[in-house]
């Protein structure tokens, strides 16, 4: 094979056609000795472009380290005529493009583009004609899928997971999510997160954009079939203009507890305002509630505690517990191992004892409507919006919905809801969140002369994954109970968890709440 690199111009061209029609003619007339040499010239203009005259028949093509693509017919005359040079560099530049992120889509293209489509207008019809399992929402299940599998180049953790769908949950995405990502533009994604902003906040509105910035790049990178053009990388122009404030509440003693106190008296009675007659308040929520203001553990993994890793202190004994988060569940992605005084853990316990499902052979914190499931934070941390009437008046009823109806088929009065009263306005008490107890957390150690008691209870250290199959025999769980318990304890005491600090931070703060649990209690007995 001859190969030569030139500029190509139209001599060669002209010189192309004129050989290979010379040589499909004597094949015609019968000469068998003509059209065995191939002949190639490479441009130097576009690295990759290729004249090709081979048995009769002049072609222009690509060629890449992966891929060898026909572009058009110089000789004999072809639906796919392609015969100017710079017409060909044009078009060999774009294959080229084309097979580094969607090589899939490369015959179609060439079909639509010889048939008279311009290139975006090949694009486009090539997306619209693919559009099915390409949704935004199929993205998304894909990159979860990607990064959660074994091996994966960048793995998700578990709460990572929840967040992304826990951010394309909210209402803003319904149409986004139904919508094929390579039709979605700049001003869909931005409305949405102005609607998110003015309903849900700063901080959710920032998520979603950083989640859909990284459903698009991973969509782009890994899989070409989409429809996603790397010349048009738009959604890394997207952005939020606005910036978290760094928050400053400290709720006291005296307000946290009095919430509790509060909240415990609607254990058995409604809500007032209520229109549903039954308890406001479900002792689960409540020994939730409980956990995540005495362990200052963020809301998802405190309650996200499995059974097996809520263990008594084999070395230290009197009551004393060991709580046990694997790493994967915790922000920072390493394990967390907290002591809990004997005082704290009765408190606790006397309350989880009285949720409806209390007993869970998998969760220390189960929901009180699903006992397969632990209580959410955001159930958990609905009581307190709820005692401060900040949640909706009108409840939506679920589609289909219908009254009960009377012996007489008439549908049943339903009580009514009144305004909503602020119980926390009508006690005093200001607004809190749990994150905000940490800061507490941080002025009530330090009071106590315990420098970097708050740091080691809020830090993370030492890996330890396991996990327990709910299926096992009796006797298989109370093996594994056993082992698990040594090996806790065991962990515990290594040193990397600074038990000892950690114990004496704990005690302060824990006995902090409850005296002054008992303090108030006591003033309205």
């Amino acid at each position: 094979m001859a190969a030569t690199k030139e500029f190509i111009k139209a001599v060669h061209v002209d010189r192309a056609a004129r050989s290979a029609e010379a040589v499909a003619r004597a094949k015609a007339e019968g000469e068998t000795t003509v059209g065995n040499a191939m002949t190639v010239i490479s441009d130097m203009a576009l690295p990759g472009l290729r004249l090709i005259n081979a048995n009769g028949v002049a072609t222009w093509a690509v060629k890449t380290e992966r891929f060898t693509k026909t572009l058009g017919y110089i000789y004999p005359k072809h639906n796919r005529p392609l015969t100017a040079p710079e017409k060909a560099r044009e078009l060999g530049g774009r294959i080229k493009a084309l097979l580094k992120t969607d090589p899939d889509i490369i015959d179609e293209y060439l079909a639509l583009y010889h048939s008279g489509y311009g290139h975006d207008d090949a694009l486009a019809k090539i997306r619209d004609t693919s559009m099915d399992g390409r949704l935004f929402k199929d993205c998304i299940d894909q990159m979860i899928l990607d990064r959660t599998a074994e091996g994966a180049e960048k793995p998700l953790r578990p709460s990572s997971e929840k967040d992304i769908r826990t951010t394309f949950k909210k209402p803003e995405f319904a149409e986004i999510m139904e919508t094929p990502i390579s039709a979605l533009t700049r001003s869909d994604i931005e409305k949405a997160r102005n609607d998110i902003r003015k309903r849900s906040g700063i901080s959710p509105a920032k998520k979603a954009i950083a989640w859909t910035r990284s459903v698009f790049a991973w969509t782009l990178k890994y899989h070409s079939d989409a429809g996603l053009d790397i010349r048009d990388t738009w959604w890394e122009m997207l952005h939020a203009p606005y910036k978290v404030t760094a928050k400053t509440r400290k709720p006291e003693i005296a307000d946290i507890v009095k919430s509790l106190i509060i909240a415990e008296e609607y254990l058995e009675k409604p809500l007032p305002g209520r229109s549903i007659d039954k308890a406001g308040v479900g002792a689960g929520v409540l020994s939730g509630l409980w956990w995540i203001v005495m362990t200052v553990q963020r809301g998802d993994a405190a309650l996200s505690l499995k059974t097996y890793n809520l263990l008594p202190d084999e070395n230290r004994g009197n009551g004393w517990r060991i709580a046990a988060w694997e790493d994967s569940l915790m922000k920072g992605g390493k394990a967390q191992m907290l002591p809990i005084p004997p005082r704290a853990a009765a408190h606790i316990e006397n309350i989880r004892t009285k949720a409806k499902h209390h007993g869970s052979k998998q969760w220390a914190f189960p929901s009180d409507r699903d006992a397969d499931k632990h209580a959410t934070v955001s159930g958990v941390y609905r009581v307190l919006y709820r005692l401060a009437g900040r949640d909706t008046v009108e409840q939506k009823k679920p589609e289909g919905w219908e009254p009960r109806l009377k012996k007489d088929g008439t549908p049943k009065k339903l009580p009514v809801r009144t305004d909503s009263r602020d119980l926390f306005e009508e006690n005093g008490i200001a607004w809190w969140s749990g994150h905000d107890v940490r800061r507490r957390l941080q002025t009530v150690l330090d009071d106590a002369g315990i420098p970097g008691g708050a740091s080691v209870i809020l830090a993370h250290e030492v890996k330890s994954n396991v996990d327990l199959d709910v299926s096992m025999t009796q006797q298989q769980r109370e093996d594994f109970m056993r082992q698990r318990q040594a090996r806790i304890t065991g962990q515990a005491y290594g040193g990397a968890q600074f038990l000892k600090l950690k114990s004496e931070g704990m005690e302060v703060w824990t006995n902090a709440l409850l005296d002054e649990y008992e303090r108030q209690k006591s003033a309205t007995a």
